[in-house]
C-alpha cells in the first residue's frame, strides 16, 4: 500500500514540475499512470493466481 500511495505521490509531483516549468507533457503523465495502474494490477493478479 505504501508503494502504491509513493508511486502516486511521485507522479503527482512529476505532474506538478512539468506543469510549473512550461515542459508539460502529456504522453509521459500518461505512461506514468498507465505503469502505476498496470503494474500492480498484473502483480497482485499474478500472487493471488499461485
Amino acid at each position: 500500500m505504501a508503494a502504491r500511495v509513493a508511486g502516486w505521490v511521485l507522479l503527482a509531483i512529476t505532474a506538478l514540475v512539468q506543469f510549473l516549468t512550461g515542459e508539460f507533457q502529456p504522453w509521459l503523465l500518461i505512461a506514468g499512470t498507465l505503469v502505476a495502474v498496470v503494474v500492480p494490477m498484473v502483480l497482485l493478479n499474478l500472487g493471488t493466481r499461485r
